[in-house]
């Protein structure tokens, strides 16, 4: 494991450092259709395309929602430590060994055993994830498993939806272990730590794949 601890997350140094590697809004991707192969998966020519181009820094899209998530983000890890009388502590980037896939951590605390996930949702996503707490971690399932396959002694992820505008719960916090079983599907619902066994397997996959193409396609080069 490889941790950047005072690497500013949204940083070009970030961007560049994360350019060609799965994260936690990108292992979902790579998890889409996990039954075929791996080549067949939509990200696969993106990453490939990256072993053979050097970063460039591109204007990072943004929305209204990703505006609110940016600017509440710290507000709602305060509140967080706040509440549960923790001192959180800010990380930029953690990656496996391999180099292929990382995590961003929101906050982590107790000795990198506990961490927090953070959105400042809509109205009316924020209620919705009042009604259907563990409906709110279900949605971001990838994500979670994200925090999981990275941090090998994590023992709790605390997933938040924070809206100080709602008068009902504006700090809604919903913990979930290895053991919390999610559904995936509508037909599948599996425990986090069986989870993550399936991501480390197409990660696997995906390492393979990339190396072999890599090594085809500098050969043609070379001839």
């Amino acid at each position: 494991m490889k941790v950047y601890k005072e690497l500013l997350q949204q940083s070009s140094e970030w961007y560049e450092l994360k350019y060609g590697k799965v994260g936690g809004s990108t292992l979902a991707n790579v998890m889409t259709n996990r039954n075929k192969p791996i080549r067949d998966n939509a990200i696969y020519t993106s990453l490939l395309a990256a072993r053979f181009e050097p970063y460039e820094y591109e204007e990072a899209f943004t929305s209204a929602d990703m505006d609110r998530g940016n600017m509440y983000e710290p507000l709602a890890c305060d509140e967080f430590a706040r509440v549960y009388n923790v001192e959180l502590e800010q990380y930029g980037w953690i990656e496996d060994d391999s180099g292929l896939y990382g995590l961003s951590p929101d906050r982590l605390f107790d000795s990198m055993k506990q961490a927090v996930e953070c959105k400042c949702p809509s109205r009316d996503k924020h209620m919705g994830y009042i009604q259907n707490p563990i409906g709110m971690v279900e949605e971001y399932v990838w994500q979670v498993v994200d925090y999981f396959l990275n941090l090998p002694k994590l023992k709790k992820l605390h997933f938040i939806s924070y809206r100080p505008e709602n008068t009902i719960n504006p700090l809604l916090v919903q913990s979930v272990t290895t053991r919390t079983a999610l559904s995936i599907s509508a037909k599948e619902k599996l425990p986090i730590s069986d989870l993550v066994v399936l991501a480390k397997a197409r990660l696997i996959e995906l390492e393979m794949a990339l190396s072999e193409d890599v090594a085809k396609y500098k050969q043609q080069i070379e001839f």
